[in-house]
């Protein structure tokens, strides 16, 4: 059973912007620290920042000989069965570092060149030099460490998807202000009396992107290459007249183990720095609808099932299923541009909500060229039977001021065309690009969507390019 069809969020996993779990098994995806460092908004520097700090304890410690703090720090890293990540495919069981393990990579952690050098600044570095640290490993660990936030989110989501959460106390969460671990209370959905915290699916990966046999084969080989060259090693040979050293060669003669590939971390340190910098330059994507469901046709039929029910919705006056099939659709097709939606204002006529913007190209994008605050985007939803009105485009002015924001979308049913002039004034005085979005506007976004799987949205560009420019 999954989250969505337990606790009654009808859909497919396009329409959640959370990573639909199953709940008695784990779902095989992982969080990869490279993947949130990839972030441009501010919570993805938060958790950044929460990650490098735990680690950085850790190396403190052990630096200091503070041996039973970097024992406490690491052993309070043990799996979670609340996320229901990674490989296991009976139960849910996670593999983060318990006792034992937090035992090993303390002494191999103490033992290392590499650390004691100053290399190994990241969490995920461990997965490069120590044996035993795999995408499995780091990810649990990421959730452990990023929990607070993670229960924050979830609850964020919840209130979303109006589902229902419950206290939860003893919850054990890291602080990285404090440097230790606390045992708290949230509010978080519970089932068959386990609380369930939910990933953001613009976080889920397939696997971490560290491999140590890629750092190996493209970093640290052609290194040694050019030593072997200007030693004259045993291993250059003469091919088609020039001296050359084989990958292959040097991977019999010395293997690929991370004991190795360490010592040869220490000796080329630059190797390390960049590899790492090649992911800054490229970093990795979010997965597609197609890689977070393997069903047959995760996004056509999902958005067309949902338009139908909209309509239902809107003929029925049905409010409450209205604003509900209205955020999935419109995650849905802003995925995986804008993430994160956070419910601000939920009345009797206008729902209003913000997403977090992590666009790297389309028209969400195109606001960060032009120097515009959008790393917030305000939607503004207006109930059907409810006509547009100045009232609603002000509420969403005044959240949009509020988060700092510049771009604010109202969606409606239809307008009055005289309206647009009123909004484009509104832009004009008060610097927020306001757009008006009615049913018919929505369809052509939805159908740009559809057939491109891209989100530059002609239609709202159109817009955009008849409103004044910034000063």
């Amino acid at each position: 059973m999954r989250f969505s069809e337990a606790f009654g969020v009808e859909g497919r996993q396009v329409a959640f912007d959370f990573i639909d779990i199953p709940l008695h098994t784990d779902l095989r995806f992982f969080l990869d620290p490279t993947s949130i460092k990839a972030l441009k908004s501010r919570w993805g520097g938060d958790l950044v920042v929460a990650l490098q700090s735990y680690f950085a304890d850790i190396m403190a410690s052990i630096k200091n000989a503070e041996l039973k703090k970097a024992a406490y720090l690491l052993s309070s890293l043990r799996e979670s069965n609340a996320f229901h990540l990674g490989y296991s495919t009976k139960e849910s069981s996670g593999t983060a570092l318990g006792d034992k393990t937090a035992e090993d990579i303390l002494a191999s952690l103490k033992n290392s060149k590499a650390a004691k050098s100053g290399l190994l600044s990241d969490l995920e570095d461990t997965a490069l030099t120590i044996p035993g640290i795999g995408s499995d490993r780091i990810s649990d660990s990421v959730c452990n460490i990023l929990k607070s936030f993670l229960i924050k989110y979830t609850k964020d989501i919840c209130d979303f998807y109006c589902v229902k959460t419950e206290e939860v106390s003893g919850v054990k969460v890291w602080d990285e202000t404090t440097g230790r671990w606390h045992k708290k209370s949230f509010q978080l959905p519970v089932f068959e009396n386990e609380e369930i915290i939910l990933i953001p699916k613009i976080l889920a990966r397939e696997h971490i992107m560290y491999s140590h046999l890629k750092l190996y084969s493209r970093h640290i080989i052609p290194e040694m290459k050019k030593e072997f060259l200007n030693s004259g090693s045993a291993l250059v040979k003469v091919l088609r007249g020039k001296e050359v050293v084989t990958t292959q060669s040097i991977k019999e003669e010395y293997g690929q183990t991370k004991g190795f590939i360490e010592e040869q971390l220490v000796k080329f340190p630059d190797s390390l720095k960049e590899y790492k910098d090649s992911f800054k330059e490229n970093p990795p994507n979010p997965l597609a609808h197609s890689e977070l469901d393997k069903d047959k046709d995760p996004v056509i039929i999902p958005l067309k099932e949902l338009i139908e029910y909209l309509d239902l919705a809107a003929s029925n006056n049905d409010v409450k299923n209205y604003m509900l099939v209205y955020k999935k659709i419109l995650v849905s097709i802003f995925y995986p541009s804008l993430f994160y939606p956070k419910l601000i204002i939920d009345d009797y006529e206008c729902c209003v909500f913000s997403f977090l913007n992590e666009s790297r190209k389309g028209f969400f994008f195109d606001f960060s060229v032009f120097n515009i605050k959008s790393g917030s985007i305000i939607i503004s939803v207006v109930e059907p039977g409810c006509r547009l009105s100045e009232n609603h485009i002000n509420a969403s002015l005044r959240e949009a001021k509020k988060l700092n924001s510049e771009v604010a979308l109202v969606f409606c049913e239809s307008f009055d065309n005289s309206l647009l002039n009123t909004v484009k004034e509104i832009s004009k005085e008060q610097g927020v690009y306001l757009f008006l979005i009615g049913r018919d506007t929505l369809m052509e976004m939805i159908t740009e969507f559809s057939s491109l799987g891209e989100q530059h949205y002609d239609v709202l560009r159109g817009t955009f390019k008849t409103y004044p420019s910034k000063n």
